[in-house]
């Protein structure tokens, strides 16, 4: 172009083109579902410059789940719904994708959108057993049912008899529950059937919450111990720096003042237990302790729990029973899951995004995760901290170099870590520009020293006056660049040196 030595001044056509494209805004579903259960998924579509049909299909890693048949508006959105009974449990990424017979889009790094959900077992058994009718075991029964994923039983086991309602029972079933609560309100007996399914549950992964005097046949499996001391005194919870751990028992300083007067045990706390909560005097007795391993178990040394709920404006009681209930009978602990795309368009937008959840299956929002993305050699070309994104953590970037890369994302002091991989496939917006290469004829008037106009300016641009200019054009003809023209002078050369030397010449 410079070469050219006048400057080049490209009309712009008058035209615009539409650039249609289909776009997935996100996808929206419940965090958790249960197994044969529906689940829900909502997707939103929007269209640019589009009005036709297109088909919307949720996958997962397994294949297509489902697909939709829909009508598109230009400049409108709408919402697709679909429904999904997974059979296998864990943690199932999902993907919803969008597309529109022969439309040619120049973005396609938002035709879709990934999401994810983890599938749980069915309901859960959860059993409730006392040695009589109280108030503490009627507000845990209520708080129990405030979860619709749980079957709570209740049983009464008085005088060697196991009793639902006014009928008696041989056991306690043979279904494993989820989590076992026992409500000693003094009376309970060491009943062997009681044993045994404490123990089973212990062996088995099962949770306990025993609220109340412990039993001491059962000093191997609970968190507290009977001491010497059996009557009971008043008292009230103070909870340790120790319970911020755990997210089982996460009573804000501003409720505990709600919390009236319990009735409390002396009770000795057994090895390897936690105590998260203490009566407040000068003894600090343990009120709450915790035990893990195999089986969870979490110990009240204390009654009359439920009159908590009576003087909290909040649910907080009913919350902190159902916490406890989910840390017991979720043996699998935290999740740190990456949801991302396997494959994604150079230049185009990256999105990565973390779900973090705790023991009571809670978003964790206090971490403050690192992205790291290493390509195919090990170098590294992208390191950052990822952003809050509702109740998830995400990160956005595009990468220039197609191949393949692999990523980190880590907490730091071992919080939680995740490892992944994708692909970046070759390809640029350019070449999916299906009008005008308006930005390459700019560049090239601008290198000649011409500029771009339209139409409107072409009435006003006044182009530079005519100059004379004298012009010299010389032919030349490079007979010394010709290889055989130098080889005849020499053999002529020679020749004729030859000649005179044999003619006496010379």
């Amino acid at each position: 172009v410079r070469q050219l030595g006048v400057p080049l001044i490209p009309i712009a056509d008058s035209s615009s083109a539409l650039q249609m494209d289909l776009a997935v805004e996100n996808l929206r579903n419940n965090r958790h579902g249960y197994r044969g259960e529906p689940n829900l998924f909502r997707a939103t579509i929007s269209s640019k410059n589009y009005s036709g049909p297109a088909t919307v299909t949720l996958k997962s890693s397994g294949g297509t789940l489902a697909t939709r048949s829909i009508q598109l508006s230009a400049d409108d959105s709408q919402e697709v719904e679909f429904t999904h009974r997974f059979t296998t449990l864990g943690f199932h990424p999902l993907r919803v994708e969008v597309n529109a017979p022969n439309l040619r889009e120049k973005e396609l790094s938002n035709n879709h959108f990934p999401g994810a959900i983890n599938i749980l077992a069915e309901k859960e058994r959860i059993i409730v057993v006392s040695d009589k009718a109280g108030w503490d075991n009627k507000f845990i029964i209520d708080a129990i049912a405030t979860n619709s994923r749980w079957q709570s039983q209740s049983y009464i086991l008085q005088d060697a008899q196991i009793r639902i309602g006014e009928r008696t029972v041989a056991d306690f079933g043979t279904a494993r529950p989820a989590a076992i609560v026992v409500v000693n309100n003094g009376e309970l007996k060491p009943d062997a059937r009681l044993l045994a399914l404490l123990r089973n549950a212990q062996k088995s992964g099962g949770g306990i919450l025993w609220q109340g005097m412990p039993l001491s046949e059962l000093s191997d499996v609970l968190a507290l111990a009977p001491s010497n001391v059996a009557s009971s005194f008043q008292g009230f919870l103070a909870v340790k720096p120790a319970a911020q751990a755990w997210p089982l028992l996460d009573i804000d300083s501003s409720e505990l003042k709600n919390i009236p007067p319990l009735s409390y045990y002396f009770l000795k706390a057994q090895p390897g237990a936690q105590i998260l909560a203490s009566i407040d005097s000068h003894q600090e007795p343990p009120a709450i302790a915790i035990k893990t391993g195999v089986g969870r178990v979490v110990n009240f040394a204390f009654l009359d729990f439920w009159r908590w709920q009576l003087q909290s404006p909040a649910s907080t009681y009913q919350q902190t029973i159902t916490n406890i209930l989910t840390w017991l009978s979720n043996q699998s602990g935290g999740s740190y899951r990456a949801i991302y795309d396997n494959s994604y368009f150079q230049h185009e937008q990256i999105n990565i995004r973390l779900r973090a959840e705790d023991d009571i299956r809670q978003s964790r929002l206090d971490l403050n995760p690192r992205l790291l993305i290493k390509d195919a050699s090990g170098i590294e070309v992208f390191s950052d901290y990822m952003q809050r994104q509702e109740e998830d953590y995400g990160a956005h970037l595009s990468l220039d170099k197609p191949g393949e890369y692999s990523f980190s994302i880590s907490e730091s002091g071992g919080k939680g870590s995740i490892n992944g991989s994708f692909n970046v496939e070759a390809g640029s917006l350019e070449e999916r520009d299906f009008h005008y290469n308006l930005p390459l004829l700019n560049w090239l008037a601008n290198e000649s020293g011409g500029r771009m106009m339209n139409q409107g300016q072409i009435e006003d641009y006044q182009p530079p006056t005519p100059q004379n200019r004298q012009l010299t054009v010389t032919q030349e003809i490079p007979l010394y660049r010709k290889w055989y023209i130098i080889a005849l002078f020499l053999l002529s050369f020679g020749v004729e040196l030859f000649l005179r030397r044999r003619w006496g010449l010379l």
